[in-house]
């Protein structure tokens, strides 16, 4: 008989951006990781003929939500700030990768384009952060829940 319940404990999973471990995540917050187009389109024509066209778009777009008071936060901004200024964008590798040894998913780019500022705002208790940041062919390295067989 299989084991009747998991544990999943976000402190486990690793984050990295440039090298740089990033945690300090939002009270809800954390990493998501989206997929930019499906694998195939699927179009019907008049006559009844499917055809699914792949789409060859292996590019993904991660979300991190981090409380402003964090390290994490801190050296996002910095990588930001570093991509932002330099002159040859792309030239400078930030590598991404993430790992929950929990379920064994796996997402990994050799680049990161931070493609958004993450909005700044001031209230009673710190803030979160979100930085969206664009995964070049993330699709190729992912691995789903390798670690779910037992």
């Amino acid at each position: 008989m299989g084991l009747l319940a998991k544990e999943y404990d976000l402190s486990k999973v690793i984050l990295t951006v440039g090298g740089i471990p990033i945690g300090g995540y939002g009270s809800d917050g954390g990493v998501v990781v989206e997929w930019v187009a499906p694998i195939y389109e699927v179009n019907v024509g008049a006559d009844g003929l499917t055809v699914a066209s792949k789409v060859n778009n292996t590019d993904a777009t991660a979300t991190i939500t981090l409380n402003e008071m964090s390290a994490g936060y801190a050296a996002l901004g910095g990588l930001l700030k570093i991509q932002e200024n330099d002159p040859t964008p792309g030239l400078i590798p930030i590598p991404f990768l993430l790992i929950d040894p929990g379920n064994g998913d796996t997402v990994a780019s050799a680049f990161v384009i931070f493609t958004d500022r993450p909005s700044i705002s001031k209230a009673r208790v710190a803030g979160e952060r979100a930085f969206t940041l664009h995964l070049p062919g993330a699709a190729i390295t992912a691995i789903y829940g390798a670690a779910n067989v037992i």
